[in-house]
């Protein structure tokens, strides 16, 4: 047996590795050069050397591959080679320079490690990731040494008024330090000095804020000078002297302090144009007597005079920079005429501060008018006139006549009312009404009665109190009217924001058929009964044209029938509510009426819904169309039609069923647009109407020229109970319908009422006839004779005797009476005593008993077969 021993020679296949192979330390800035900072291990698993042999030379740093970043993260150079193996430790990581952490704060760092294996060597890489740690190693700096807070050097530092708040921030000294953390961080304080201590920095931010309010009038500083410092606790604090210096705010109101701020003047009517009123005539300047403690010399101390009011019609003058004040007119006394007894003249002195605004007062200066009483009492009116119910109670106020003196004294104004005693209608009677003396009241002091007198006129006088004694006139008249006192109002929705409820503007197709309605008026009248019924007219100049007529009752307004109007004209009718009170009241309105033609601009709309539905929804369905109309854009952002708005000029019945309309479940709107409402009001009755066109209107309410509805119809909630299913153009032709009598059932429907007229007439000539032949041949009348006596039933055993024999005209006569009563029996009655039945005539006055055909006698309560009954009026019975 042998035994075999293998060998196995090492090759360098493994890779040297760092374990771990990324590194993550920390250094501080400013360590002396050539540290060790950190022994890397390195693992090579070959088995012999040299293969897993690594040297300390072996160990590089990789400058190509390492990347340094400053404190924002932004790349930058190296410069140096800061670090490196130690040459004997091997794996030995080095600081070789002094970190500066303010230029370079993180470093990642690429090693190498190589063996020195066969045939090649083989290289592990690593990564360190170095993070320079800071020292407090730089002093805090401020910007300037000195700065000033003042105008006009202090922008854009602020400038300090006086009037800042206690607590506002009016500056922020800010110094900067290298340093990063809490070797960064300041400390800001202000040194000891004058006035010191009116001012606040905060130590942490550096804002400076005053303390006590900084009034520049009272305090002894009007400006300082702050040391401020700054510092980190290690370095020499950084040091910046701040100027502020005081601005003045407005804040003191010039006062004027001269008795209470009012002076009191007394001038004669007539005073000379150029008077200097102020201070018993002297040129005393107004601002002698203001006081403003702001800083002399601004703006804040240099007035301005004007006057405020009291003096509407510029009657006085004041100088603007001195406050005298002087008449420009010869001043008077007429309160009519606008001349008042006394002016109370508010003057405003104003200075012109800056910063919070001008600040200003105003006193009075009164200027009283010596007054002389030369002036009657003057009523406002000529005529009063008042209206009184005859069913008005004891003490209703009716008028209150007013006067006016104008005089301005007591005495001279002081009035009293009384009646005339001589009444100017000429009756005495003046017990009907009282006046009260002090206040020109006039009240019911009896009863009326408009029955007796519909009106009364007096002279009312006024009296002043004066020296001599003045006088004024006027006249009152009181009407008498029954309770009817209420005058039609119109109503109507209104066509736009501007149109009063007076004024109706309609239009229509000008060969609409004659007797449509064109404009539906309505007026109210609050009054009951008739006085409440209106019957509606057209006024003058109205009347003068007969194109038009109004329904006295539902007010609609038609053109008359074989009226013609021409297209395009405008029609101003003038129409009146009159109520059947008395007297009559009325509310007149004024109506135009445009014309056009309806195939340039009219659109059919074939709306699904029924006629009900359709009156019942008609204004909203027209705002419906209005609203439409007024959002359309014609391009964009162009809304042409702002301020129009939609009529509809007729409905029809859609195809077949026209006849029958308040049937018809499909309605055709011919609807026109009116492009604005510049025609809209009474003021515009000379401005002509501009009407959509049917191109135009098409563009706004189809979508398709097939007639389909353009979606704003669809979608508009005004048209969902009445949706619109179809919109066309019109044309003259389509406008045009075939009169009913020219079809061929309205042919047919003639020739049917000719017949049937054919033979009424007919049947009137024969009852003509008829009744001609029986008044001819009739009887004479008479009374209704009593029944005949019942006779007893013969024997049947014994014959009949004959009878006598009479003579020819009795006989004649007899068959006569037989023959009438036999044709025409007017009815059968009921003989109470016996219960039988009996015919009888009232032509001739003959009556029979009723039997049968054999002559058996007839009683109520027997049932007969009524053919064997012998009946001059037989009925007519089935077999």
């Amino acid at each position: 047996r042998t035994n075999i021993y293998f060998k196995v020679i090492d090759i360098n296949d493994m890779t040297p590795v760092f374990t771990p192979e990324e590194y993550w330390l920390t250094s501080t800035e400013e360590l002396p050069a050539v540290i060790d900072l950190k022994k890397l291990a390195v693992l090579d698993l070959d088995g012999s050397a040299p293969h897993n042999t690594i040297n300390p030379a072996d160990f590089v740093v990789d400058y190509t591959k390492t990347v340094a970043k400053d404190e924002k993260g932004a790349i930058v150079a190296l410069g140096t080679t800061p670090f490196k193996f130690s040459p004997t430790n091997a794996g030995m990581f080095q600081i070789d320079a002094v970190l500066d952490r303010e230029y370079i704060q993180n470093y990642d760092i690429v090693v190498t490690a190589k063996d020195n294996g066969s045939p090649a060597p083989l290289t592990g890489t690593a990564t360190i990731h170095l993070n320079v740690l800071d020292i407090n190693d730089k002093p805090p700096l401020f910007p300037s040494a000195t700065v000033e807070l003042k105008a006009p050097t202090a922008p854009p530092l602020p400038i300090v008024y006086e009037c800042v708040n206690i607590g506002d921030v009016v500056y922020t000294a800010v110094a900067t330090d290298g340093d990063i953390g809490e070797n960064a961080k300041l400390t800001y304080s202000i040194a000891p000095g004058a006035g010191s201590t009116h001012w606040h920095i905060d130590p942490g931010t550096g804002a400076i804020s005053p303390v006590v309010v900084l009034d520049r009038e009272s305090l002894v500083f009007t400006n300082y000078q702050l040391a401020v410092q700054a510092t980190d606790n290690v370095h020499t604090p950084a040091a910046q002297t701040v100027k502020v210096y005081l601005h003045d705010c407005n804040d003191h109101t010039p006062n004027f302090a001269h008795m209470d701020n009012k002076i009191t003047l007394e001038v004669t009517e007539n005073s000379p144009i150029g008077t200097d009123l102020l201070l018993g005539g002297s040129n005393t300047a107004l601002s002698t007597y203001v006081q403003d403690h702001d800083q002399v010399g601004t703006l804040n101390t240099d007035f301005l005079w004007t006057e405020v009011s009291g003096d509407p019609n510029n009657r006085f003058s004041i100088d603007l920079n001195t406050g005298v004040i002087s008449n420009d007119v010869a001043i008077k006394i007429d309160l009519p005429a606008g001349w008042p007894a006394f002016y109370d003249l508010v003057v405003k002195v104003a200075d012109q501060g800056i910063r919070s605004g001008p600040l200003s007062s105003t006193f009075t200066v009164r200027i009283e008018v010596q007054d002389v009483n030369d002036h009657d009492p003057i009523f406002q009116k000529p005529l009063y006139e008042a209206v009184v119910s005859e069913s008005s109670k004891i003490g209703t106020s009716l008028v209150t006549v007013t006067a006016t003196d104008p005089d301005y004294a007591k005495d001279n104004i002081r009035l009293e009312y009384s009646i005339d005693p001589l009444v100017l209608d000429g009756i005495t009677d003046i017990t009907k009404f009282e006046i009260i003396p002090n206040t020109g009241q006039i009240n019911l002091k009896n009863t009326v009665n408009f029955e007796v007198k519909t009106q009364y006129t007096y002279a009312v006088l006024a009296k002043d109190a004066g020296n001599p004694v003045r006088t004024g006139t006027t006249n009152v008249r009181i009407y008498v009217t029954d309770v009817n006192d209420v005058s039609p109002t119109w109503k109507q929705t209104p066509i736009s924001h501007f149109t009063p409820p007076d004024f109706y503007s309609g239009e229509f197709m000008y060969d609409l058929a004659n007797g449509m309605p064109i404009v539906a008026l309505s007026a109210i009248d609050s009054d009951s009964g008739a006085y409440g019924r209106l019957t509606y007219e057209l006024e003058e100049p109205t009347t003068l044209s007969f194109e038009f007529e109004v329904d006295q009752v539902s007010g609609s307004i038609r053109r008359q029938i074989g009226k013609s109007v021409p297209p395009y004209k405008q029609f101003v009718l003038y129409v009146s509510a009159r109520d059947n009170g008395t007297p009559e009241r009325k509310g007149v309105c004024i109506v135009r009426i445009d014309t056009f033609v309806g195939s340039e601009h009219l659109v059919k709309m074939t709306m699904s819904t029924d006629e009900g539905t359709f009156d019942a929804n008609r204004q909203q369905i027209i705002d419906a169309l209005t609203a439409i109309l007024r959002a359309s854009q014609t391009a964009p952002g162009v809304r042409e039609f702002g301020t129009g708005r939609c009529g509809i000029s007729h409905v029809v019945a859609s195809s077949r069923r026209r006849r029958s309309l308040l049937q018809s479940t499909s309605l055709d709107l011919f609807v026109y647009g009116v492009r604005n409402n510049f025609a809209d009001d009474k003021e515009s009755l000379g401005e002509s109407k501009d009407f959509v066109t049917q191109q135009e209107m098409l563009q706004v309410f189809q979508l398709t020229t097939d007639g389909a509805p353009a979606n704003a119809l669809a979608a508009h909630a005004g048209l969902s109970s009445t949706p619109v299913t179809q919109v066309t153009g019109v044309t003259a032709a389509t406008l045009t319908e075939t009169p009913f009598w020219q079809t061929a059932g309205g042919i047919a429907l003639a020739i049917f009422i000719a017949l049937a007229c054919l033979a009424l007439l007919g049947l009137l000539a024969f009852g003509g006839y008829k009744l001609w032949m029986w008044w001819r041949a009739r009887p004479k009348k008479v009374k209704k004779a009593p029944p005949p006596k019942p006779q007893p039933k013969p024997a049947p055993e014994q014959p009949k005797p004959k009878p006598k024999r009479e003579g020819k005209k009795k006989f004649k006569k007899t068959i006569r009476k037989v023959m009438t009563m036999n044709k025409l029996a007017s009815g059968k009655a009921i003989d109470p005593s016996s219960g039988r039945v009996y015919c009888y005539n009232k032509l001739t006055g003959t009556t029979r008993w009723l039997t049968t055909t054999e002559g058996g006698v007839i009683h109520q309560k027997e049932a007969v077969d009524l053919r064997k009954i012998d009946d001059p009026n037989p009925l007519k019975v089935k077999d």
